[in-house]
C-alpha cells in the first residue's frame, strides 16, 4: 500500500477578523468568574461557592427527617 499525498491546506483565519464563538465566550467568562472567586478565598473553595460563582442557583435543602412511607 503506496501512502497518498494530503492536497488539501489549511487556510489560517485572517487575524483581523473577530473570532465569534458564543459559546466558549461565555465558558471563558465563567472560569474567570471562578478564578476571581479563588482568588479572593484564602482557602479552598466549597461546591455551594463555586455553584455561586458560576451563577447557579442554590438546591433546595433535604429534609433531614425520615422518609414517609405510605
Amino acid at each position: 500500500m503506496v501512502p497518498t499525498e494530503r492536497t488539501e491546506t489549511m487556510v489560517p483565519p485572517d487575524p483581523e477578523e473577530p473570532l465569534l464563538d458564543e459559546v466558549l465566550a461565555d465558558e471563558i467568562a465563567l472560569l474567570g468568574d471562578v478564578m476571581a472567586a479563588v482568588a479572593a478565598a484564602d482557602r479552598a473553595l466549597t461546591d455551594a461557592e463555586v455553584d455561586a460563582a458560576l451563577g447557579l442557583a442554590s438546591p433546595e435543602p433535604r429534609e433531614t427527617g425520615s422518609p414517609q412511607q405510605d
